[in-house]
């Protein structure tokens, strides 16, 4: 309040100088009267500057109606203040970006804490979920024989096959192959993108962990089966079952259930729908799997490979 007191002050001091009419004609000048000359003189031709330099910055612009108005330039200090008003935008911009990076970190380290629930909240509702006693066991085991066969051993991680992966990928000086768990395929199904980087990488990693920790296999296995794309556009396997045979998935056979644990991997292309042959030859892969991980015998694989995939459609 008081700069703004001595700030109006002296411009009405300046405005006074400024307008002090000149001193009448005489023979002997004083030196004061000299002196007022001078700085009203040096003050006409500041206002003069001004309202020329105004003039040339374009002292007009267009109103909302497209009326033209006449507008001085801004002045030293509203330009000052202009700039101030800049800076702190931009400082509060670089502030803001700051505070989203945190929220984010907040929000990932909260994921970690209640990823039962940040899980459940991505599954499908419960018209179209499949609880994992409805589930067949060789629907369970299929799935396992394909992706996971150390599945019930390890918690989260398969430290063999990412030391193996590891190795591969420093050759090629890229990511070439993966290792990833059930745990791992879960958790980057729901939370993460397909970006192939060691970061990202590390960031399934420490999800799986934590998933491990705060949810069992069964659920682990539940969510799983009920949250991966089986083709034709059937998220999840009550999806999938009613979709491609018409039935609950506690009425699915063997054969059927080694025909959709066959999907993850390449849905579009063993989709039966899509080409026929290609989904009867991934299902004995899939079948030649569980004989070879002891989930069923070479005679039951033998008996589901000859029979015949009965479509709802």
């Amino acid at each position: 309040m008081i700069k703004h007191r001595k700030s109006l002050a002296a411009l009405l001091l300046a405005a006074a100088i400024i307008n002090i009419p000149p001193a009448p004609a005489a023979a002997g000048k004083t030196d004061t009267d000299q002196a007022v000359e001078k700085i009203t003189d040096i003050g006409k031709a500041v206002i003069d500057m001004a309202g020329d330099a105004a003039g040339k910055a374009g002292a007009s612009i267009r109103d909302k109606l497209g009326e033209k108005e006449d507008k001085a330039s801004p002045s030293p200090r509203e330009k000052a203040e202009d700039a101030r008003q800049k800076n702190r935008e931009r400082i509060q911009s670089q502030r803001d970006d700051e505070e989203e990076a945190e929220l984010d970190t907040f929000h990932r380290f909260l994921r970690l804490i209640f990823i039962r629930q940040h899980i459940q909240e991505r599954l499908p509702q419960a018209s179209r979920y499949a609880a994992i006693d409805t589930i067949p066991d060789n629907m369970r085991y299929a799935i396992i024989a394909m992706e996971d066969r150390k599945f019930y051993e390890h918690h989260g991680l398969d430290l063999e096959a990412i030391v193996r992966a590891f190795l591969v990928n420093m050759q090629s000086g890229e990511i070439e192959q993966g290792a990833s768990t059930i745990t791992q395929q879960l958790v980057k199904n729901l939370f993460l993108t397909g970006e192939r980087t060691y970061a990202r990488k590390l960031e399934e990693l420490v999800l799986s962990i934590f998933t491990e920790a705060r949810c069992d296999k069964d659920e682990i296995l539940e969510y799983y089966l009920n949250s991966i794309y089986y083709g034709g556009g059937y998220y999840g396997l009550k999806d999938a079952s009613y979709g491609y045979f018409g039935k609950a998935p506690a009425d699915l056979t063997l054969a059927e259930c080694a025909m959709l644990a066959g999907m993850p991997q390449a849905p579009s292309v063993n989709s039966p729908y899509k080409d026929y042959d290609a989904a009867v030859k991934r299902r004995n892969i899939v079948l030649k799997s569980m004989v070879a991980a002891g989930y069923i015998t070479a005679t039951a694989a033998e008996q589901a490979k000859a029979e015949p995939l009965i479509l709802a459609q």
